[in-house]
């Protein structure tokens, strides 16, 4: 991979999601806009940026996994309360997806949280290009978290009546969740296997199909606070591995 080239696209992926930020951060700052739905917004685009930019200009590089994975991991770090203070800019990009339950401890999740979304990124790329199978297969968890777990949350705060109280994972704490945010995971399953159901046989799409949205659904209402994503991305590119491997 051209070095030149890396840094110039990160560097345009960089500015891109600046301005995400700093337009939901001002719609924040002002009450026009929740910050249940902008931190989601900024998870949507962290995650399908890279992806866009690895297949069109790099046709899937692991070099550009791992750096770009690099680069993404560095960003929360930019905004601990050292540095933000002193860069006024960086606190007001921080009412982009800094949630009240959250504090104080936005930043150390934020980073937890993108950690293990790309080491399991990674790690799901060497053992899907090991086994011989198609690096456009991790869109399937990607987009299933990009649109489902992105929806679930917005959705539920503004459309959930009918709620339901699990506990969530390595956790005594429970949270209370929505049927109608909870739908979204399982819709956004269902839908992203039908747009990619050429990369599956029928029977492959078939078993796809009746088990993926509910293993999905489920993982996100017991996935611990804020770590939904990696686990929607170690469990969908697993169950994808498995039908693939075996069917």
């Amino acid at each position: 991979m051209n070095a030149v080239n890396w840094l110039h696209l990160e560097f345009i992926r960089l500015i891109f999601l600046f301005f995400i930020y700093y337009f939901l951060s001002i719609q924040v700052k002002q009450g026009k806009l929740k910050v249940n739905y902008s931190r989601k917004i900024i998870h949507f685009a962290h995650i399908v940026s890279p992806l866009l930019v690895n297949r069109t200009f790099f046709d899937y590089s692991m070099d550009y996994f791992i750096k770009s994975g690099l680069t993404t991991l560095i960003f929360p770090l930019i905004f601990i309360d050292p540095i933000r203070k002193k860069v006024s800019i960086l606190d007001t990009l921080f009412y982009a997806f800094d949630r009240p339950e959250d504090r104080p401890h936005t930043v150390r999740l934020a980073f937890t949280q993108q950690a293990a979304m790309y080491f399991i990124l990674i790690g799901m790329a060497f053992v899907y290009q090991y086994m011989g199978l198609s690096l456009d297969l991790l869109a399937v968890p990607l987009l299933i978290t990009a649109f489902g777990d992105g929806l679930a949350e917005p959705i539920g705060v503004r459309f959930g009546k009918n709620t339901y109280r699990v506990s969530a994972l390595f956790t005594n704490k429970t949270y209370t969740r929505s049927y109608e945010g909870s739908s979204m995971v399982l819709l956004a399953s269902f839908f992203t296997l039908i747009v990619l159901r050429s990369y599956f046989s029928l029977n492959q799409l078939v078993l796809l199909i009746i088990y993926m949205p509910f293993k999905m659904t489920i993982i996100e209402a017991y996935a611990p606070h804020t770590w939904d994503n990696p686990f929607l991305y170690l469990v969908g590119g697993l169950l994808v591995l498995i039908v693939k491997v075996l069917v």
